[in-house]
């Protein structure tokens, strides 16, 4: 357990996964916002610290947004989205981000192999993300869940 700096988190195993069941109720407090759609708040899921641990990494990694073309698959620039982001890949996740996707992970109630890697976006005034699906036709493993965390 790490809280030096503000950075914290549950006991990790040798894999970095916790070392004990996290009670999500009792370890990653949160309040149902909506039933349908299901929408919770995890107001403290990370703090101001962990907040600008991830802006701090992610700054200079931001590149344009993409989306995924659906009919070639590729990724490209599209104007329906005009924001900036940055990906940590599971590969180059440092111990803090592997702790945060596992944290991310227990308050969604999923495992944290059935998620993408981490990704921060970069609003700037006037960017957006227009009304899209994240479904792609005819490709199997469809995204049925998101977790947005506002890095204040």
């Amino acid at each position: 357990r790490s809280d030096a700096g503000g950075l914290r988190g549950p006991r990790l195993d040798r894999r970095g996964s916790p070392g004990r069941p996290v009670d999500c109720r009792k370890d990653i407090p949160g309040r149902e916002l909506s039933q349908r759609p299901r929408a919770w708040d995890f107001e403290t899921l990370f703090t101001a610290n962990e907040c600008a641990y991830l802006v701090s990494q992610a700054r200079p990694l931001l590149r344009p947004s993409v989306i995924v073309d659906p009919i070639t698959h590729q990724m490209r620039p599209h104007p329906i989205r005009t924001s900036e982001g940055a990906m940590f890949p599971w590969v180059s996740e440092d111990l803090v981000i592997h702790a945060l996707n596992r944290r991310i992970a227990a308050a969604s109630r999923t495992d944290v192999s059935a998620g993408e890697p981490l990704q921060v976006l970069c609003y700037r005034p006037g960017q957006q993300y227009h009304a899209h699906m994240d479904a792609l036709p005819s490709v199997d493993n469809q995204r049925v869940l998101t977790m947005l965390v506002y890095l204040k």
